[in-house]
Parts: C-alpha cells; structure tokens; sequence
C-alpha cells in the first residue's frame, strides 16, 4: 500500500518501530527515494535488511537504560 500509495513523494521522514523482516522491502525503497528511515528496535531482533537500509537505528534497551 505504501508503494501504491507513493508515500515517498510525501514524507521526508519515517519512524519504524520494528526490527523484524516485515519492513525489508519498503526500507531501501524508501531510503532510495531520498526518505529519511529511522528504525527503533531491540538488539537481537533486529533483521539485517533493515541494518543495511535504515538511516539511523534506535535500539530501545540503550535509550531505556540512559
């Protein structure tokens, strides 16, 4: 749907609040148009395709520990 949707053309920022693989494919899409894609996660949970194509990673038990 967000492809569909051409959500690239309107955002220029997107927070994923998941680091599993269901976001593997709009990441680099989104990332290649230009959109900023921070992904806020668990360590070990992390999926790599999102490593890899994420703009910035927050890991939550670093962000809740500080």
């Amino acid at each position: 749907m967000a492809v569909r949707d051409r959500i690239d053309l309107r955002l220029e920022w997107v927070v994923i609040g998941s680091g599993g693989g269901y976001f593997a494919g709009l990441v680099p899409w989104l990332t290649a148009a230009g959109v900023h894609v921070t992904v806020v996660t668990r360590h070990h949970v992390l999926c790599s395709r999102l490593y890899v194509a994420a703009s910035d990673i927050t890991y939550l038990d670093a962000a809740l520990a500080a």
